[in-house]
Order: C-alpha cells, then structure tokens, then sequence
C-alpha cells in the first residue's frame, strides 16, 4: 500500500546548537490530573501570568523585561480520554497533553505539581497522515497504515541510533490512547519481522516488557486525530529504559509525594505530633507551607521584586528590610517561610488558633491570639512597623478579608507619629483568594466579584504609605492572581508589589 503520504518530521528543536548536546529532549507526552493540568502546561512552557498596573487611572497589562513571548497554541496539544478507565483510576479524571519546545523537563517541576503527573514520556517526532489524498483506502484500514509506517520509522532508529537487538533486548511500548496500543504493537512487530526477512509469528519478533528498568528502550506514542478533520497526528519518541524511569517518572506521582514534607503538631498543645524524634523548626507544619514557598521560588515574582530594588538580590534579601505580619497564620506554615526563606527579622503572627511550638518559638516571630481588626491586635503591630511583607492564608470571605486588612492598617496608621512608616519599600502583599464552592461556574463568578474589588482595595492599602510629601501618583502598583500547586480547585493566589516611584 502506498505510503508516500505520511511525513515523519523532527519536532522543532529551540535549543541553541552549543546547548543541544544538554537539552535533547524538549518535547514531552504527559497524563495529569485534569485539575491540575493547566498549571502544569504553564509552568513547562514557563508562561507567567501577566502583571497588572494600577498605579495610573485606569489598569492596564504589563510584562516583566524577561517574560516571554505569546506562546503558540502548538506548543500544547490536548488528547480527550472519555472513553478511557483504567482498572484502579478513573481515566476521565486525567488530561493527556503534548507539550512541545517545553523551557524545563516534567522533572524540574516543584513535587506538589510533580504528584499529579501519572505518566511521563519523551517525543521526538511527528508523523502527520491526510487520508483524503490516500486513494482506495478504507477508514478501518488507516490507523492500521499509519501505525505500519510509524513502526517501519521507529524500527529503523532503534536499530540505527540506540542499537536494539531483537534476540537480546527488552522494548516497553506506552500507547495512548489505549485504544491504539494493539495496532501500534502489531506495526513494529511486523517492522522488525520485515526488516530480518521473517514472517510474523503469534508472539512477535521483539520481546516486550511493562518494566522500565528491564527495558534496553522505551517508545511513547500520543496518537491523535484532528477534530473535523481526516488528518491524524502521532508524536511519538524513543528513550533509553534509563532515561524513562530515572530521569522523567520515577519523580511522578506518589515518588513525588513521598518528597513532600509535613510534620503536624496538636491543634490544643502547638506540640509536635510525632514524640520520637527532634524536629528541625524548619520542617513545614502544615501543606499551606508549599503555598507561599512557590510564590518565592517562581523566577517572575523574584525578578519584578529585585527590579523594585534597583538591582538583582538573594531571595533572602528581597523583604527582609522591614518587619512582616501573617494574618490567619496558625499552625505557622506561612509564618516559618517568612522566617527561614525570606529571613523576615520580626513577624506578627495573627490567629486566635495555636501556632505550632517549634515555630512561636521561632527568634523575631510574636504569636498575636486575637482578631486582626482588634484594638489590641492595632496597638501591638503600630510597635513592629514598618512592614515589609503582609500575607494572609485565613479561611474569610475574600470582601470581609480586604476590609479587614484596611481597617487594621488605618489603624496601625493612626497611631504613628507619620502616616507613611507603615511601611518599608518595597512592599509585598500575598493574599489567598478562598471560594465556598469548588464548581467551575461557582468559582467563575467568585473570580469575577474578587477582581472588581481587588484594584479597589489596593489602592487603599497604597493610599496608606502617602503623605504630604508622597502622593498616591508616586508610588507604582502590580499585581497578578495566578493558580499555585499547593491552592485548591476553589483557590487562587493574589500576589502585589508596592514600591514609591522614585526609588527606582
């Protein structure tokens, strides 16, 4: 059968020669929780959210000096899975996606994203069939015709580049979807029967296994059909059993799990739950840890902070120029970020609820056990000031918590002898975003409402470091909302940077 129709071509390799021999691989195949499938496709192709600007009248988008380019629709393809289960996972709960001209490896990524990667594998290639020039050739027979000249391509590099040898070595073969899987088997069985001159006997020429570690090779194949279209796609690429497991999946999923680190303490006591052993205070207490870990791990936060300051600087020099307060911080996980990554020197712990020993009894952090609105709570931070870093992880309705936030600070304010030592500039301000309901449409409006008061509330908390000499036109505002690894489905993160005009 005619097979002049079928195109296997590289896919594009971004990487500049001198780094190719480095960075291969830059495509990757990935089955991810559907939930967290988006932010796992930004983090790879490293598309921050964009920066909003409110320090003029009216908001408008800016960018960092580093972030990229608008990204081709391309560079991520989705394979829908409806029809799919798995005997111990509903596969309708997973997204499959092709990430091509990917800036990091699955691998790079932080655990709490890593974990929600079942599967991983490396393509290389793309091999596009347009079956409406194929004459004579019936539906039924084309995924067979394609896979035929896919397996005759596959066979001949496992041969000529990775030095498979039939009699001796071992070959895993992941297909998705599944449904392709006997077909895809079938074509490089009869590829390496052709190719020694043999007929295809019931068992097959090449000996395949499930195991990665005992395969000489590994091919993932993604096939996918577009939509509307008679035109099939197969990415597929071929990697060393090696590369496989120690290099993409042996970090995915509940390995990746294992990394995270949570040692909780009593909830009545603050005492650690675990007695046998000595905990190190730098041992996160609780998941929301990971929370604003991310936020001060993420390249483009770093950088706009650093470009507040006029010049780069370490992480832990970013905020460390004033003092920090932790609204809602118990049992402490926000609170020992502040302390041990950002070296945050005074810290107003604020919750009614017990925070963890091992963290109140953290240098610099004063544990505050009332309402942040509170007079007393008002008198108590007017003697940290100024502030360098505010963030909130408390469980309030996102309107509650930003009049809250203001009134404490007006507060705070009026019992200074000026009004602009509330704070230390830069400002940071991280704030998690809590929806009550987890339905995509429910979450929507709820987006919908924050955004309206988010620039609303900003600016007053802004108006709080002006006085007669500083006006509000001369300090500059950006903020962003981004989807961190560690938030829930019902959860958003809105992170602010404050800075007067003039320092820059």
């Amino acid at each position: 059968m005619n097979l002049m129709y079928y195109l296997h071509e590289p896919l594009p390799n971004e990487t500049p020669p001198k780094q190719q021999q480095q960075q291969q691989h830059r495509h990757y195949a990935l089955m991810c929780h559907k939930n967290e499938a988006s932010r796992i496709r930004d983090a790879l192709l490293q598309s921050s959210d964009q920066w909003l600007d409110i320090s003029i009248e009216s908001a408008q988008m800016c960018k960092s000096s580093d972030e990229r380019s608008d990204l081709s629709v391309t560079q991520c393809i989705t394979i829908p899975l409806q029809e799919e289960k798995g005997r111990r996972k509903d596969r309708q709960g997973y997204t499959l996606m092709v990430i091509v001209g990917a800036a990091m490896p699955p691998a790079k990524l932080m655990h709490m994203a890593r974990k929600q990667i079942s599967w991983a594998g490396r393509l290389s290639h793309r091999t596009r069939s347009d079956v409406s020039r194929l004459e004579n050739v019936m539906h039924s027979n084309h995924d067979h015709t394609i896979m035929a000249s896919v397996g005759e391509e596959v066979w001949k590099q496992l041969c000529t580049i990775h030095g498979f040898d039939a009699d001796v070595d071992s070959l895993r073969f992941d297909v998705h979807p599944k449904s392709f899987n006997v077909e895809a088997c079938k074509a490089i069985q009869q590829a390496a029967a052709k190719s020694k001159g043999k007929e295809l006997s019931e068992g097959g020429l090449i000996k395949l296994t499930y195991s990665a570690t005992k395969a000489r090779c590994v091919i993932a194949m993604i096939v996918r059909q577009l939509s509307g279209t008679s035109i099939f796609d197969i990415y597929w690429g071929i990697s060393t059993g090696q590369q496989h497991w120690n290099e993409l999946n042996q970090t995915m999923n509940d390995n990746a799990t294992k990394e995270i680190l949570i040692e909780t303490t009593d909830s009545v006591t603050g005492l650690d739950i675990t007695k046998q052993i000595t905990i190190p205070s730098e041992t996160p207490v609780s998941r929301a840890y990971y929370k604003l870990d991310q936020v001060f791990d993420d390249r483009d936060n770093l950088h706009v902070i650093s470009c507040l300051h006029g010049s780069d600087c370490s992480v832990d020099m970013l905020l460390s120029h004033g003092a920090g307060i932790d609204i809602g911080a118990a049992p402490g996980g926000w609170t020992q970020v502040m302390h041990s990554k950002l070296k945050i020197p005074s810290i107003a712990a604020i919750d009614p609820g017990i925070l963890a020993k091992r963290v109140a009894t953290l240098p610099g952090v004063h544990h505050i056990r009332n309402d942040i609105s509170s007079n007393e709570t008002i008198k108590l931070l007017a003697t940290y000031a100024p502030f360098s870093l505010i963030v909130c992880d408390a469980c309030v309705d996102v309107a509650s918590l930003f009049e809250k936030i203001v009134q404490s600070l007006q507060g705070v304010s009026s019992l200074l002898k000026s009004p602009n030592q509330v704070f230390s500039w830069p400002l940071c301000l991280v704030v998690t975003l809590k929806f009550p309901h987890k339905t995509s449409g429910s979450i929507d409006r709820h987006m919908d409402r924050a955004e309206r008061t988010i620039s609303d509330f900003l600016r007053k908390v802004m108006s709080l470091g002006c006085d007669e000499e500083t006006k509000v036109s001369d300090i500059e505002v950006k903020y962003k909302i981004c989807h961190l690894f560690a938030n829930s489905v019902a959860e958003r993160c809105l992170i602010a940077v404050f800075n007067k005009a003039s320092i820059t």
